[in-house]
């Protein structure tokens, strides 16, 4: 049962408008719904709360439904997206029914920090199928290492192998998709561990598409998968893995960062190794 205070903050959670309806999805989570004018259309705009050791969290806002010519269809719309989202789950956006335009992006995703006291007992503040960022940097040039919590302290991710190899052929290296104990997760791409250890974040997405279970059956399915063994920083890095894992369509939110691509093309030119390399820890 949703408090009267999730649905308040669910319904003004829109910019300049109010929530025209509110549910809970086939996966548990609250939702609102919003009508929006933006230019000469008129846009759908969803907002979720999520129920996580008996605290609620809120999703940013992202836009369903775009260029709808009157506020009469958008009323339908807003039907019509209601009903798909309580009855069914996505499973994968990148395969939304037809007229949805959910987008990922760096404003759509947050980074929630996960405090350096709880590393030693992770299953207190995450849930197997959370997607982790681990900060890591090259050459001064902030990156993550992106994988999926599996519970009991294990991670899902996916790294390439650096050898000689890579310096003479950067484009694709041998990968492989590993589930590893939390610290060889967070050390695998330290660059530093002077300041004690690496930062670690758990990936708020705007909404939940596939359940526990599911993200795991993807993240066992993709380990075994031969694409799967070989890596790419541009096309095929670890945050494509897990995004691919958490709600089925290939997004790296690194590489979605002009500046990041630039300094990867820099690391190539120079001959660097990063952002998903390693040497497996004793």
């Amino acid at each position: 049962m949703w408090s009267a205070a999730v649905d308040e903050r669910l319904r003004y959670s829109f910019s300049g408008t109010t929530a025209c309806y509110l549910g809970t999805t086939a996966l548990g989570q609250r939702f609102a719904l919003a009508i929006t004018y933006k230019g000469k259309s008129y846009e759908i705009k969803l907002v979720t709360a999520t129920s996580r050791f008996s605290t609620y969290e809120f999703s940013e806002s992202v836009t369903v439904i775009r260029d709808i010519r009157d506020e009469c269809e958008a009323e339908k719309w807003v039907k019509s997206v209601s009903r798909r989202l309580e009855t069914c789950p996505l499973d994968s956006l990148a395969r939304q029914p037809k007229g949805w335009e959910i987008r990922i992006s760096r404003e759509a995703l947050r980074l929630e920090r996960v405090p350096n006291d709880k590393y030693g007992n992770l299953d207190k503040v995450l849930l197997p199928g959370d997607e982790l960022f681990v900060a890591c940097s090259q050459f001064g040039v902030r990156f993550y290492h992106s994988g999926v919590y599996a519970g009991n302290g294990l991670i899902f991710h996916f790294l390439s192998q650096a050898d000689e190899r890579a310096f003479s052929n950067f484009d694709y290296l041998p990968g492989e998709v590993l589930v590893s104990p939390l610290e060889e997760y967070l050390y695998c791409l330290a660059e530093d561990t002077k300041n004690g250890p690496p930062e670690l974040y758990r990936i708020v997405h705007p909404i939940t598409v596939r359940s526990s279970q599911s993200i795991m059956q993807e993240c066992e399915k993709l380990m075994n998968n031969e694409k799967f063994t070989s890596y790419n920083i541009t096309s095929r890095n670890c945050q494509h893995f897990s995004s691919l894992c958490t709600y089925g369509l290939a997004y790296s939110y690194d590489m979605s960062s002009s500046l990041k691509k630039s300094a990867c093309s820099l690391m190539k030119r120079f001959g660097g190794i990063f952002f998903g390399s390693y040497q497996r820890l004793s």
